[in-house]
C-alpha cells in the first residue's frame, strides 16, 4: 500500500492532469480511430442523464454532470468532454 494509504493511485486518478489526459485519448480515439464509447465507473443507470445530454444536447452539461456522477467525476474536465461529445454529435 502507498504510503499515504491510498490505493496505487486512486487517490490522484481524478486529478485535473490524469482528467485532461483522459480527454486527450478519449478524443484521440473518437476523432482518429473511430470509437464511439466512453465508459466511467459508476453507479449503474446513473449516467443515463450524461448519456441523454451527449445524444440530445438539452439542457446542460452542468446538470448533467450533477445528478449523475459521484463528486469526484463533477469537474470541469468532465464537463468540457460532455459538452465535446454533444458537440461532435451534432456534427
Amino acid at each position: 500500500m502507498p504510503p499515504d494509504g491510498g490505493s496505487n493511485g486512486g487517490s490522484i486518478h481524478t486529478s485535473g492532469g490524469y482528467l485532461q489526459m483522459k480527454d486527450r485519448v478519449f478524443r484521440f480515439l473518437v476523432e482518429k480511430m473511430g470509437f464511439r464509447v466512453l465508459a466511467i465507473e459508476n453507479k449503474w443507470g446513473a449516467t443515463d442523464r450524461v448519456a441523454q445530454f451527449v445524444q440530445t444536447c438539452q439542457g446542460s452539461a452542468d446538470e448533467a454532470l450533477v445528478e449523475a456522477f459521484a463528486p469526484m467525476w463533477r469537474s470541469t474536465e468532465m464537463r468540457d468532454l460532455a459538452q465535446w461529445m454533444c458537440n461532435w454529435n451534432r456534427t
